[in-house]
């Protein structure tokens, strides 16, 4: 699915170029391939061309493996700096005038580059930003997009001939962060730098070319102006001295200032103009910037205005006849807006230094939050945290209820020791605070409450004993989480003004991202050690505990017992009434063996229907006994699931840790994992005597004899086969065989091939068993032919068997010895075999040539796809019983798998088949051959 967003070829091309300029064409080529864009090229590497944001980011990926350099979009954007398909681009932020002002849009100019991701400037001062980078859902932030940002934010100042800027990732995306934050610094540099940085964006804009040794005099004019606004002083000598420069820079005899101070005062300053002058240039203010005539003097005037406030008029009065240079009204605007500077950063100095003073304190904060790992410790630092920032005396921070919307207080701080307790007990609701909740609702602007408020205000504010509150919402991604509250005793302000509303915003945002943070790792913890549906304890837990317990039983010189419990015939709930019904079974289960244990006891689920009980501090299993006894009493009566009453028997193997006394070393390396074998064990004994069947072999001694004893089983006549029908799936006759092979032990009876085929398969003895299955097999069909019945037989292909050299030598020794057609011999390979090596393909043909057939069985388990099907020269196919099992509700899939067979020309067989409308749904499908317990049971002669 392509995913939302469009990015500039631009981004596409500079990364492109970079791996030409590293390692040539071949390089390209290569990063083209691995990212699966071959072809594309052209588009790629356009000036003007769009693609997806995955597109990027598989550019990215490829680039990043063939460079080995997972940094590399760090060097992009001073790459990018001199390709000539970024001239526009470049010319356009040049035209922003300074560093600055490119960053305080920069929202404006990335969404031309790329509109999967946004960037947002949170402030931009004169030598220093902070902006953030979101990439919007559901894309997701790459590192080399990470990296390519900082290249490029270094890269600004260089645009207006400063030097490149320090960039501080302060959060990323990749480390879970909602956005990447960037603080950019930078050199605010000379004002000669900054004039020319001017003139040059003006020509730019505009065509004109720049003539700098035309402007010298002026540019230095302007540096020593721009001194004068950086110097400081008192505002009015700066004033009269950037009038008197520009004067100088215009050689006119006179100039006027005239301008509205921060203050509201009026400040007049002129030189070399007379005062019947004044009053007429004055009002040039009002006219269109420029050269006028007053009294037969030319005039020059600019406006002394910044973005937002206009302050007056800067004009340089020439003598009658005098001519101005084309440029002379531009090089006063200039002049003008240093004036404007200096009376705006005479107005903003108040404003700069609260500001930096809020940021400091934030930082302080977003410092220490990240440092407490709790709901309650977060709350406490956050209402700790108010009072510096607001200079109220007391605070608070309250939680939200998602539900009832119930406001509750989670952390205070500043209250006297008799209104503690009942901060504490605070609580209230949208019903009961509605002037409260309603307005904090609906935006997330902080709302002041005074004696101006509500009656249901005043009386809060009384009950507290408190002037004023101020409150703010803190919320993440929409989702209400809590209320900041300042709390004024004395001196309480008549107004949230910009400075206060900003700390308590910005406060309330890192709350809001702390206390998510803080809720989700509590949620990981939880989760990642506990079983999603019962809400158990999972194994790493029970293990971590029983390690414990271990751990604590060595000093108290007590043991550990375990229970290993297992519902018996689980599996016939969940076929009969749904997994649904089955996962309710659990839960009930799980509660039941919660109150069955003793307090201080640990109930695990290990997995599927086996669940396990920690009992700590136990001398002996007489423990253990009663615990199993209480259990089964609880069991007793019938647990109600999906309207039916189900009686539940679990199968419990108990364990208990040897005893240790004090000093003493464990005698096993692993006991934890060691006493979990051993209750599974005896789990595992206990159900097989109930059942009447043998006690099921471990993994030590029994094993090791086992292996032992499977050697040579063949020639001691052990290892029997028997034969599981395959028939028409219409008319129901039977047309070939399966050969299975069985283990007649002479002292353990008959051994499952679930236990010794895997011994068989890691002692090397598989290859010695196949070769027997195979003879026997060929030489008993053969006999049933003579004797009038003509079947076909298939016998499984071990993995070592299949890639010996020699197999299809033996396959057709063995041919060619019994008497069978090559064409009534079917080989089944499993699915996984032939895709997991691409080799066994040549095994096949081999085999194939000597006109055997080829099934690939269990097919739907692996990962085949239709061309590595096309490549094997195979002849059927066998739908593994996982499908069949599920069969009438799979049947869309089955067919799926039918329709494919058939149109590569494949045989189908579907096994497992154990119920009539299994059968049913299969010949509906269209398959050819079923198997399974419905049809006939293994057997040494099939009926």
């Amino acid at each position: 699915m392509a995913r939302t967003g469009g990015t500039s070829t631009l981004t596409t091309r500079v990364v492109l170029r970079l791996v030409a300029d590293r390692l040539g064409e071949h390089g390209v080529e290569t990063v083209l391939r691995t990212a699966g864009l071959e072809g594309q090229r052209e588009l790629l590497e356009s000036r003007t061309g769009r693609v997806g944001y995955e597109t990027k980011v598989a550019v990215f990926a490829a680039a990043t493996q063939v460079l080995d350099d997972p940094r590399f979009g760090f060097h992009l954007a001073a790459l990018m700096l001199h390709d000539p398909a970024f001239a526009l681009v470049r010319s356009l932020v040049a035209v922003a005038g300074s560093p600055r002002q490119v960053l305080r849009y920069i929202s404006r100019v990335s969404t031309r580059f790329d509109t999967a991701a946004v960037f947002r400037c949170e402030f931009a001062g004169t030598t220093s930003a902070r902006v953030a980078w979101e990439v919007l859902a559901p894309n997701r932030a790459h590192r080399v997009d990470c990296d390519y940002n900082m290249g490029m934010l270094q890269q600004v100042p260089v645009l207006f001939g400063l030097p490149p800027a320090t960039v501080r990732h302060e959060a990323c995306q990749l480390d879970g962060a909602p956005e990447c934050r960037y603080h950019v610094a930078w050199t605010a540099g000379g004002p000669v730098q900054r004039a020319r940085s001017w003139w040059h964006a003006r020509a730019t804009a505009t065509g004109e070319a720049f003539d700098a040794g035309q402007y010298e005099v002026r540019i230095a004019g302007l540096e020593a102006a721009g001194m004068d606004v950086v110097n400081g002083g008192p505002l009015t000598d700066v004033l009269h001295r950037i009038a008197s420069r520009a004067n100088s820079a215009l050689h006119a005899p006179g100039h006027l200032l005239a301008v509205t101070l921060p203050s509201a005062d009026t400040h007049v300053h002129r030189a070399g103009v007379g005062a019947a002058l004044e009053p007429a240039i004055a009002r040039l203010q009002e006219a269109v910037p420029g050269v006028h005539v007053v009294a037969g003097h030319p005039v020059v005037t600019a406006s002394v205005a910044s973005a937002t406030n206009h302050y007056g008029v800067l004009a340089v009065v020439g003598r009658p006849g005098q001519d101005f240079f084309p440029h002379d009204a531009d090089t006063l605007a200039a002049y003008a807006r240093h004036a404007a500077a200096a009376l705006q950063v005479s107005a903003g100095l108040t404003h700069a230094e609260q500001e930096a003073q809020t940021a400091t304190l934030l930082l302080d904060v977003a410092r220490t939050l990240p440092q407490h790992r709790s709901v309650p410790a977060v709350a406490d630092a956050v209402a700790d945290a108010v009072p510096p920032l607001t200079s109220a005396q007391r605070s608070a921070f309250a939680l939200v209820d998602p539900d009832t919307r119930a406001v509750t207080i989670a952390g205070k701080s500043g209250w006297p020791d008799e209104l503690v307790a009942k901060v504490e007990r605070y609580v209230t609701n949208p019903d009961e605070s509605p002037e409260l909740c309603d307005q904090l609702l609906r935006g997330p602007e902080p709302v002041l409450l005074d004696s101006r408020s509500s009656p249901w205000a005043r009386e809060m504010l009384a009950s507290f004993e408190v002037e004023a509150m101020a409150a703010v919402p803190v919320a993440h991604h929409g989702q209400l989480l809590g209320l900041l509250l300042a709390h004024w005793v004395t001196g309480a302000p008549d107004q949230l003004d910009e400075i206060l509303t900003t700390r308590l915003s910005g406060l309330a945002g890192l709350a809001a991202v702390a206390l998510d943070n803080t809720r989700l790792l509590e949620q990981a913890r939880r989760q990642a050690l506990h079983d999603p549906l019962t809400d158990l304890p999972n194994r790493v837990l029970l293990e971590d505990r029983l390690d414990q317990a271990l751990a604590a039983a060595r000093r108290t010189a007590t043991r550990v017992g375990l229970l290993f419990c297992d519902v018996n015939r689980f599996k016939r709930v969940n076929d009969t009434l749904g997994h649904a019904a089955g996962d309710e079974l659990l839960r009930r289960l799980a509660h039941t063996l919660r109150t069955s244990v003793r307090d201080g006891d640990t109930v695990a689920r290990l997995s599927g229907d086996e669940f396990v009980v920690l009992l700590p501090h136990v001398h002996d299993d007489g423990t253990l006994r009663e615990v199993t006894a209480n259990i089964r009493a609880q069991l007793a009566e019938p647990i109600a699931v999906a309207g039916n009453d189900i009686y539940v028997n679990m199968a419990i193997g108990l364990a208990i840790s040897d005893g240790w006394t004090p000093g003493s070393t464990p005698k096993r390396p692993k006991p934890a994992a060691d006493l979990i074998a051993r209750a599974d064990r005896e789990m595992y004994v206990l159900k097989a005597r109930t059942r009447g069947l043998p006690t099921p072999m471990d993994g030590g001694a029994d094993r090791l004899r086992l292996e032992t004893d499977l050697h040579d089983a063949a020639a001691r006549g052990e290892l029997v086969v028997h034969y599981q029908p395959q028939t028409d799936a219409r008319s129901g006759q039977v047309l070939a065989v399966e050969a299975l092979v069985r283990w007649q032990h002479p002292e353990l009876g008959m051994v499952p091939p679930s236990v010794f085929i895997p011994i068989a398969e890691d002692s090397g003895a598989i290859d010695q068993i196949g070769a027997h299955v195979l003879r026997q097999a060929c030489r008993t069909v053969t006999d049933w032919y003579v004797d009038g019945l003509p079947l076909e037989v298939a016998v499984n292909v071990s993995a070592s068997q299949l890639h010996s050299d020699s197999f299809a030598d033996l396959v057709r020794t063995v041919l060619q010895e019994t008497g069978l057609a090559a064409h009534r011999l079917v080989l089944e390979v499993t699915e996984t075999q032939v895709v997991a090596d691409a080799a066994s393909g040549t095994h096949l043909r081999a085999l194939r040539d000597l006109g055997v057939g080829i099934s690939v069985d269990d097919f739907g388990t692996g990962y085949s796809s239709l061309a590595q099907l096309r490549r094997l020269p195979a002849t059927e196919l066998k739908i593994d019983q996982s499908f069949t099992t599920e069969l009438p509700d799979s049947a869309a899939f089955v067919s799926g798998i039918i329709a494919l067979a058939h149109s590569l020309g494949l045989r189908v067989v579907a096994e497992g088949v154990e119920r009539p409308d299994q059968l049913q749904a299969l010949i509906d499908a269209g398959c050819d051959r079923a198997q399974g317990y419905l049809l006939g049971r293994p057997a040494p002669r099939p009926r």
